[in-house]
């Protein structure tokens, strides 16, 4: 991750082979280290490897998760 400024983060991860996408899930740790992972974003493309998170509060520290997508009749499919 890269800090673009105070309130916004580069996120860049590694192609998936074959995927068509990602999602974008975070956390934030500071306020509930028990509570869930809310969905950001969806990237389409399977090249598109990096998402700009804004917003962010600077007092606060983040979990972020990238899950990759393949598209099947029509469906978006994870692989957990």
């Amino acid at each position: 991750m890269e800090q673009n400024t105070n309130s916004s983060v580069l996120v860049k991860w590694d192609k998936v082979n074959k995927a068509d996408g990602y999602y974008i899930y975070s956390k934030d740790l500071t306020q509930d280290e028990n509570s869930k992972y809310k969905k950001l974003a969806t990237v389409e493309g399977g090249d598109n490897c990096s998402y700009e998170i804004a917003d962010l509060s600077g007092a606060s520290v983040y979990n972020i998760k990238v899950k990759a997508y393949k598209s099947f009749l029509k469906k978006r499919v994870c692989k957990r």
